[in-house]
């Protein structure tokens, strides 16, 4: 740079006529200069020690921002694009930035023009977090390193008291917790039918299962029943339970396949136990949990039983709604909520369970939604109660109709019906369904408006989206519930005690896409067999991440390989894998050679029942009497072989 006191005009030529321009004053003790926007200037002190205070004077709102700030920016985003894209961009800037601002927007009405409408310090705030959110690297280190001790869900319902209950019960005595609903909103509250995980989560909290089934008003579920799904008249039912027993290089269907072909003649749903006694309408409590169920519930009376659960614990309610958000202005960060009583509840961790409105995680930073609808085309439901007019079946129903599928979920006091349709192939059912369901009605239809997929971001920043503000799928397998109990759980597991880390983020983002296109892929095969809908030409689902690479169909990878991955999944392995698939007409057609080690007799004691094991089916009255033949048969069975391994098979490597 132009040394001022020896400047070398050669090397700096314009400098002289710099300072044919320049202004030159001296300042003394209590002096003040005031100098406009854009002027450059250079200071010199002339005694030793001189102290000087500046003031930035601004005669534009603070919330703005600076120009170079945008400078900045710019030079970061646009001065190395195309020589092309450069210039286009340069008629941007001079249409909405240097042009007219009144007739740049004239034609839009004033309530839509957004950013480039009059701009207040709400609004700034939204552009200043869009920025932010759509520039930050996915690999920069989030700044929020100090311990998070104060925790404010936002949003009741299933979600927001799942997570109060089992992180006041689990965390209570370290963490303040704090939980805002108004009781002016209304709750979804048509997520009625469970899979055997919440089982885990009951345990966790210590829930008496007696206790637990009175409030709700619950009945027991051994499975789903499909019914007209892959043409009409025809059923079957996905059990909870396991099929057969597995051997550890293969699953109980290689076994079966090649029974088949020895002369079996058992179908594969008669070796599931719980699929039995579900088609026999009985339930009981086997030794050694040997009977896998999960539950209908009244959700609302979930809600209200996990409140009471979370303000025993410590948890704190407060019944207002929130007005505004405040966010940090350096890393977009949630500070605090302001509630319409004027309260302002600050917090270090953000659960957002608001629904639908995702009220923070939508509302405050952007997160963006990721639409699935042209996987999964239904985007309506329709819900209403009705008494109960017969002993309720230990089973959801779900019955396919033209332009989508209807479910009935039994409860010990009434009904819970409903049917989920797409807007765009068919108008409003609510006849269709009010003309099918049994009893009389108790409620008002309640029409509900939904759009498949998630959240761009399941974590962004430090607030973490639970529920139905995370994104959501339609209920074909009754994973909703499940949904927010594997947020909750994972959040305690990898709670972030010692501030928010960009690996722990990443770990549960991953996780929860994983989950959420694991729920997709499966949905998607079931409508597409599903012959009166026709909805076998729907895109494939991503598996990881955004990407757009078409997934493998299900249909000729099970044809020709009858394999289910042998891990933990979302549901059992068996319930997703096989068991649906034999249900919708898929069947394998070959098996793993592991099943060629045994001899024809060994399969023919595996699979053929023992007759002195032939009882009858479990008694509703007798918890102890829960033999049938040939599932208890394999259930007896699978006892032995965990003991013994199959005869005549590799046993398992150490």
């Amino acid at each position: 740079m132009v040394d001022f006191a020896a400047p070398d005009l050669a090397r700096y030529p314009r400098f002289a006529e710099a300072t044919r321009h320049a202004r030159t004053t001296e300042l003394g003790p209590g002096d003040a200069i005031y100098i406009p926007s854009l002027w450059w200037h250079h200071i010199e002190s002339l005694d030793a020690f001189n102290v000087l205070i500046n003031y930035w004077w601004r005669r534009t709102p603070s919330e703005l921002g600076t120009p170079f700030n945008a400078l900045i920016h710019a030079l970061m985003t646009v001065r190395d694009l195309p020589p092309e894209e450069r210039a286009q961009w340069r008629d941007i800037f001079e249409h909405y930035v240097f042009g007219d601002r009144d007739a740049i927007s004239a034609h839009i009405p004033p309530e839509a023009r957004g950013v480039l409408g009059p701009i207040d310090a709400a609004q700034a705030q939204r552009m200043r977090t869009f920025c932010f959110t759509a520039s930050i690297d996915k690999e920069t280190p989030m700044p929020m390193n100090k311990p998070v001790r104060k925790v404010v869900i936002v949003g009741g319902g299933t979600g927001g008291w799942m997570a109060a209950a089992a992180m006041s019960k689990v965390l209570g005595k370290v963490l303040d917790i704090t939980l805002i609903e108004s009781s002016t909103i209304g709750t979804i509250g048509v997520g009625e039918a469970t899979i055997p995980t919440l089982l885990t989560y009951n345990r966790l909290l210590s829930i008496d299962e007696q206790d637990f089934m009175r409030a709700v008003k619950g009945t027991f579920k051994l499975g789903i029943a499909f019914e007209n799904w892959t043409q009409i008249g025809h059923r079957y039912i996905h059990p909870f339970g396991i099929t057969g027993k597995d051997h550890w290089t293969a699953g109980f269907q290689h076994f079966w396949l090649r029974g088949l072909r020895e002369g079996h003649t058992q179908p594969y749903s008669e070796y599931c136990l719980e699929l039995m006694a579900a088609e026999a309408n009985k339930f009981a409590h086997l030794p050694q949990q040997a009977l896998n169920y999960a539950y209908h519930l009244d959700s609302a009376a979930y809600a209200i039983f996990l409140r009471a659960m979370a303000e025993q614990h410590g948890a704190r309610r407060l019944d207002d709604k929130i007005v505004d958000v405040t966010l940090n202005s350096e890393d977009g960060f949630i500070e605090s909520v302001t509630l319409a009583s004027g309260a302002i509840v600050e917090g270090d961790l953000f659960i957002d369970c608001s629904g639908f409105r995702a009220i923070l995680t939508e509302g405050a930073l952007h997160t963006g939604y990721e639409d699935w609808t042209h996987l999964l085309p239904c985007d309506r439901a329709i819900a209403v109660q009705t008494e109960t007019t017969t002993a309720p079946l230990p089973y959801t129903r779900s019955i396919a109709h033209d332009s989508g599928w209807q479910w009935r979920i039994p409860l010990q006091h009434r009904m819970g019906n409903g049917i989920v349709y797409s807007s765009r192939r068919t108008k409003p059912r609510s006849e269709r369904l009010l003309s099918t369901v049994e009893g009389k009605t108790l409620t008002q239809p309640n029409h509900i408006k939904f759009r498949t997929g998630m959240r761009r971001k399941h974590w962004n920043r430090n607030c973490i989206a639970v529920g139905l503000a995370d994104g959501f799928i339609e209920p074909l397998e009754s994973t909703s519930i499940h949904l927010i109990q594997r947020t909750v759980t994972r959040l305690m597991r990898q709670f972030p005690h010692d501030g928010i880390w960009p690996s722990d983020v990443a770990r549960v983002q991953r996780a929860d896409r994983c989950r959420m296109a694991a729920c997709a892929r499966l949905y998607r095969l079931a409508l597409s067999r599903h012959t009166a809908h026709r909805l076998a030409l729907l895109a494939p689902v991503p598996r990881h991440g955004y990407s757009r690479e078409p997934a493998p169909s299900p249909r000729p990878l099970r044809r020709d390989r009858p394999r289910v991955p042998q891990g933990r999944r979302i549901i059992r392995r068996e319930f997703v894998g096989c068991t649906s698939m034999l249900g919708q007409g898929i069947a394998p057609r070959d098996y793993h050679p592991i099943a060629d080690a045994m001899s024809p007799s060994e399969t023919g004691r595996s699979l053929a029942p023992r007759p002195h094991q032939r009882r009858s089916p479990p008694s509703n009255n007798s918890p102890r009497t829960a033999t049938m033949s040939p599932a208890i048969a394999a259930w007896k069975a699978a006892q032995r072989h965990r003991r013994l391994g199959f005869d005549g098979l590799p046993a398992k490597p150490a």
